[in-house]
């Protein structure tokens, strides 16, 4: 089970929408053989996606598109709300949480800073889904929980933060969100 927060740069467009600044939040259980299924129409368990409160409608539509597109799995269970979800990320702590309590991740890179901790570990070449390009996963320890219908918490656990690209036609959403 995971939770993955995503910020959109500025200068992020589906389309003419723009989608800068925007975040959205996937709480998720891809079950445990996703690793024997790692292409499109992979089974998944559940997803919960949380809008931002701030997200309008059409930059709603925008990032349906292109999440069905960089992650086209077969949801099993698949749902949508709202939520003001804050972010916050430098060199050393990434830090996400929803305003009604019901999600929050901490990543904390300067735990895994090594050798010299001024850097901390970057794994590059490596695909992120189908994404187009990415600059390296950035390590981290992990502390978050998921307080929805499939409630869960993880402590001291892998995590990464990581700037990802789509480019090129993204198609139009495959699978309406509710």
């Amino acid at each position: 089970m995971a939770n993955n927060v995503y910020k959109f740069r500025k200068g992020s467009h589906y389309g003419d929408v723009d989608l800068s600044d925007q975040i959205v939040w996937v709480s998720l259980d891809l079950g445990g053989e996703w690793h024997q299924h790692p292409g499109p129409g992979m089974p998944t368990k559940w997803a919960v996606v949380t809008f931002d409160k701030k997200t309008s409608e059409a930059q709603r539509k925008g990032i349906t598109g292109i999440i069905n597109n960089v992650f086209p799995v077969k949801w099993g269970k698949l749902s949508t709300r709202e939520d003001s979800i804050e972010w916050h990320d430098d060199a050393k702590m990434a830090n996400a949480k929803m305003a009604s309590g019901m999600a929050e991740i901490s990543l904390d890179k300067a735990a895994t800073m090594r050798p010299d901790k001024s850097q901390p570990v970057v794994v590059k070449n490596l695909q992120y889904w189908f994404s187009t390009a990415n600059d390296g996963f950035v390590l981290a320890y992990s502390t978050h929980h998921w307080d929805g219908e499939n409630k869960f918490k993880q402590e001291h656990k892998n995590g990464f933060t990581i700037t990802w690209s789509a480019k090129g036609e993204i198609k139009p959403e495959k699978m309406a969100m509710k």
